[in-house]
């Protein structure tokens, strides 16, 4: 039987992991759009039905660059096929080498040329795309168009044919949201508070859920690709900002500033599956996330924070609706 010490001990473990959570997987039946490793700011989109790479501006760019994930089309394990969010029944698929938007059919030649096989990024991070019928041959953008390519040893092709997963731009409306994490579950969001604020040194943080401006967060598109995350709270002028974990300023947490052209200002959602996403910016990269914090735990105050990703609960988001 175990001691009254050693389960106290069991439940701090737990709490300090903030509870490790299953192995991620690629998301299936959700929507995403594609952003190009080498061209951050430009994204696989279908236009006159042929996949390109292109910046995003325009709502029709957002439409023509959101995909959903489905099982693949030739019925293989670990392997998946992507349809168009507005062109519901069609599918990307190589044709000539060259990759296609082009209407479902039921020959088993369609259905292999549409699915393909999510592996890691041939570039370190993100992820690359082996064709279903051509083994060896990866999706890549040569000349800004999307094409199925046999696997090089360079570094140029590893980049052109690695991708990150980003939320599909048809997934963002023009409203407010609450940002809750696995961690802290529905009772908790994240709180956008004031610089100069006494309460957590001015850096953001987890609180209950309740009717204040600073939980009701705007996510701005800009130019790069990448969001600004405001808050109605302090309004059109201020952004979060990403800070380097041992940064001086905040103690390292997350905080609101001022709008400028700064990396840190500039972040990406990361879809992990399940309705949930990683909220990384430019300035700290792949390798590192936003962590939603306990608000009495020690580290950074309890105030949210940037931390290397790792397979915690407080790593994962999930985008509300605000009513």
């Amino acid at each position: 039987m175990k001691t009254t010490k050693t389960i106290l001990l069991l439940l701090i473990i737990a709490i300090s992991s903030q509870f490790t959570i299953a192995q991620e997987k690629f998301p299936m039946n959700e929507n995403i759009s594609f952003r190009s490793v080498n061209y951050p700011d430009k994204f696989i989109r279908h236009r006159n039905f042929l996949a390109d790479l292109t910046n995003i501006s325009s709502e029709l760019d957002k439409k023509d660059a959101s995909f959903k994930v489905v099982a693949a089309l030739n019925g293989k394990d670990g392997y998946v096929s992507f349809e168009s969010t507005n062109y519901p029944g069609y599918y990307l698929r190589h044709q000539g080498y060259r990759l296609k938007l082009q209407k479902k059919e039921s020959a088993s030649l369609y259905s292999n040329d549409a699915s393909f096989k999510p592996v890691a990024g041939l570039n370190g991070e993100g992820h690359s795309f082996e064709s279903a019928n051509f083994p060896g041959y990866y999706l890549r953008h040569q000349g800004f168009q999307l094409k199925l390519h046999k696997k090089e040893t360079s570094a140029l092709y590893k980049k052109d044919a690695t991708f990150l997963l980003d939320i599909a731009f048809t997934d963002v409306s023009s409203g407010y949201y609450r940002l809750k994490n696995m961690f802290r579950g529905e009772g908790e969001c994240l709180e956008g508070n004031q610089a100069s604020s006494s309460y957590k040194g001015g850096a953001a943080f987890m609180d209950k859920v309740q009717n204040v401006s600073g939980q009701l967060w705007k996510f701005e598109l800009q130019k790069n690709g990448f969001y600004r995350l405001k808050t109605q709270f302090r309004g059109a002028g201020e952004s979060l900002e990403s800070n380097q974990f041992n940064g001086k300023v905040k103690g390292g947490a997350a905080f609101m500033d001022k709008v400028q052209n700064v990396t840190g200002q500039y972040w990406r959602f990361a879809p992990v599956g399940n309705g949930y996403y990683r909220l990384k910016s430019k300035f700290r990269g792949e390798g590192e996330c936003l962590e939603g914090n306990q608000s009495s735990s020690a580290t950074k105050g309890g105030a949210a924070f940037m931390d290397k990703v790792q397979n915690v609960s407080g790593q994962l988001w999930k985008l509300e609706l605000a009513k």
